[in-house]
């Protein structure tokens, strides 16, 4: 298996507060017709076990008809998948958008060419959805 990056992960600085940023965030993976399977509040979830952390949610998102090519591939893609976008706030206030580029998931995975084509485009839309969230 490949050797991966250090910081396998890309990440948008937001202009925007933690609140707006996570709304956006999910209008722009709603307005591009994808699936939301899942979003995780760490923070509430800290809160409920009486401890503290920094508003810090995970979206977890995608298209079958696109991701399952990744997984026709090889099976294990799905430990990867679906996608998944972290908004969190920094400890210098920052809001941040972070997620694992699918083209390192899929060198990750050893995955074929069409597989990593699918990737190529997960990665832009990627881009593009964290640009939208992030900006005023």
């Amino acid at each position: 298996m490949p050797m991966l990056p250090a910081r396998p992960a890309n990440s948008t600085i937001s202009h925007l507060s933690f609140e707006q940023t996570l709304a956006r965030l999910r209008q722009a993976i709603v307005r591009r017709q994808l699936k939301v399977f899942a979003m995780i509040d760490f923070a509430a979830d800290a809160w409920s076990a009486d401890m503290e952390l920094r508003p810090t949610t995970m979206i977890m998102f995608g298209n079958p008809a696109i991701g399952t090519r990744l997984l026709q591939d090889d099976q294990t893609t799905a430990l990867d998948l679906p996608l998944k976008m972290l908004v969190y706030q920094t400890s210098r206030g920052e809001v941040r958008i972070t997620y694992i580029d699918p083209v390192v998931i899929a060198e990750r995975h050893g995955l074929g060419v069409e597989a990593r084509r699918a990737a190529a485009l997960m990665r832009h839309l990627l881009t593009d959805v964290a640009a939208e969230a992030a900006t005023k």
